[in-house]
């Protein structure tokens, strides 16, 4: 798979989503690739923001097989420099959206919760991600601390608050 998320959203993804049941990962590339095609309609200049969307399915392949699993989707992808890379993130135990900012020009990854849950590990996981992708890239002179790592506990709260019959949460944070 391409580090890009891809249109692929079905009619059953849909149906789904705006039922209020769950967003699925092909839901959360979708939107996360309208986002992209937003920034680009809008005739984008070098002047603009640089905007990196990643692959719903990144973060869990990175947990489960580790950097060198996802390697390729990321080798054209320049973390600690694009202005902006969304990485959304989905958290299977709890059947969870989350949402990963990487700011290259401000050097922060801010993690977005709209059940303001901590997620430390989350943030530890991105971490390693991106010394290992610098290291892998041959970014010498990156160094992790000197970036910030941080939760944004003021993202606004998901208005549902309960758990639906499916066992999943509605995810408004994304």
């Amino acid at each position: 798979p391409s580090h890009q998320a891809t249109y692929g959203a079905t009619y059953w993804d849909w149906t789904h989503a705006f039922s209020g049941m769950w967003y699925n990962d092909n839901v959360i590339d979708s939107y996360m690739k309208l986002l992209y095609k937003r920034r680009d309609d809008k005739k984008a200049t070098s002047k603009d923001p640089s905007l990196v969307v990643l692959n719903s399915k990144l973060y869990t392949a990175l947990c489960a097989r580790g950097y060198e699993a996802i390697s390729d989707w990321v080798a054209n992808v320049a973390t600690n420099a694009a202005d902006l890379v969304l990485m959304p993130v989905h958290l299977a135990g709890m059947k969870h959206w989350i949402l990963v900012a990487i700011n290259g020009a401000k050097m922060t990854v801010t993690l977005y919760c709209s059940l303001r849950i901590r997620h430390d590990g989350v943030l530890q996981t991105i971490r390693q991600f991106m010394i290992d992708d610098n290291h892998n890239k041959g970014f010498i002179a990156f160094r992790v601390d000197d970036w910030t790592f941080r939760q944004d506990m003021e993202t606004p709260l998901q208005g549902n608050g309960e758990i639906i019959t499916n066992r999943a949460w509605r995810c408004g944070g994304i």
